[in-house]
C-alpha cells in the first residue's frame, strides 16, 4: 500500500511563526541597545594631567605623608623601649603591625570605593595626626600604671600603622577618580616618586641628630606634617564627593583657575 505523503502545511506555519518571533526579538533588543548610551571613561593623558594643580596638591601631601611614614617605621620599636617595656613585648607589637597594615588596606580601600577618595583621606590625616602628637604621653612616667602604658602603647601603634596603610590606597583611588583609568598607573607613578625626595631628607635630617629620647618633638613634627597634608587634601577637587562635598565649594574652588576646564565641570565622565 502506499501511504499518503504527510502534509507539511502545520510545519511551515510553525516555522514561520518561530522565525517571526525572532526576529521581533532580535529588532526588540537592537532597538533598546540603540537608546541606551555607554558610559565612557574621560581619561586625561599625562600632559593634561601635570597641568593640574591637583597634581601638585597630591604630590605635595603625598611628600609629606612619607616623613611620617619613616619616622614611625624606624623609631616606634625603640621608643617602646626606652618607654621601659621589655624587648619582647615591643618586638611582638612591631611585628603584630603588619596585620593592621594589610587590614588597613582593604579598609581604606572599601571607604575609597564607598565614599569616593577625598573623605577617606581627610579622615586618616586627620586621625594620624591626633594619635601622632598624643603618642609620647600614653607612656610611662606620663602613665604609672604599667599594664595601662602597656595597653595604650599597643592601641597607638596599631592606629598608627592602619592609617599608614591608607597612603597607599587611597592617593591611588584618588588618582583614578580624578584622571581616569587610562593613563592611572603612569601618574600614580609620578605621584609615588614624592617617597624619594622625602624619604631621603628625612633620613638626612635626623641622622644629624640623636632622636633618642626626643620623642615629643618628632611625634609633634610627624603630627604637622599631616595637618599640612591635610590642608594640601582640602584644596584638591573630588568629582564625586561623598559627605565632604562642601570642601570643593569653599576651599578646592580657588584653584580652579589653575585646573583644566574638563576638571572644572568634573566631566571625566560623560554623561549619558
Amino acid at each position: 500500500m502506499i501511504r499518503k505523503c504527510p502534509s507539511t502545511e502545520g510545519l511551515e506555519e510553525e516555522s514561520s511563526i518561530d522565525f517571526s518571533e525572532e526576529e521581533d526579538k532580535e529588532s526588540e533588543l537592537k532597538s533598546k541597545s540603540e537608546s541606551v548610551e555607554v558610559r565612557a571613561p574621560r581619561s586625561l593623558s599625562l600632559r593634561e594631567a601635570v597641568k593640574t594643580i591637583d597634581f601638585y596638591l597630591l604630590f605635595i601631601a603625598f611628600f609629606l605623608n612619607i616623613m611620617p611614614v619613616v619616622l614611625l617605621t624606624t623609631s616606634s620599636k625603640i621608643f617602646g623601649i626606652k618607654s621601659g617595656f621589655d624587648d619582647k613585648f615591643a618586638s611582638d607589637i612591631a611585628t603584630s603591625t603588619a596585620v593592621f597594615n594589610c587590614v588597613g588596606r582593604v579598609w581604606w580601600g572599601f571607604m575609597v570605593d564607598r565614599f569616593s577618595w577625598k573623605l577617606p583621606m581627610l579622615t586618616y590625616t586627620a586621625m594620624w595626626a591626633a594619635f601622632f602628637v598624643t603618642f609620647p604621653y600614653v607612656v610611662m612616667p606620663y602613665v604609672t600604671d604599667d599594664m595601662v602604658a602597656r595597653a595604650l602603647y599597643a592601641i597607638w601603634v596599631f592606629v598608627l600603622f592602619f592609617c599608614l596603610s591608607a597612603n597607599f590606597v587611597v592617593v591611588a583611588g584618588a588618582v583614578t577618580r580624578i584622571y581616569g583609568p587610562a593613563n592611572m598607573a603612569t601618574i600614580y607613578g609620578l605621584i609615588y616618586i614624592a617617597t624619594c625626595p622625602s624619604a631621603l631628607i628625612t633620613a638626612g635630617v635626623v641622622s644629624q641628630f640623636d632622636i633618642t629620647g626626643q620623642w615629643i618633638p618628632i611625634y609633634s613634627a610627624c603630627a604637622c606634617a599631616c595637618v599640612l597634608s591635610l590642608t594640601a587634601v582640602l584644596f584638591v577637587r573630588d568629582l564625586k564627593p561623598r559627605v565632604v562635598g562642601f570642601t570643593n565649594n569653599i576651599c578646592a574652588v580657588l584653584c580652579d583657575p589653575c585646573r583644566l576646564s574638563i576638571l572644572e565641570e568634573g566631566k571625566i565622565y560623560d554623561e549619558a
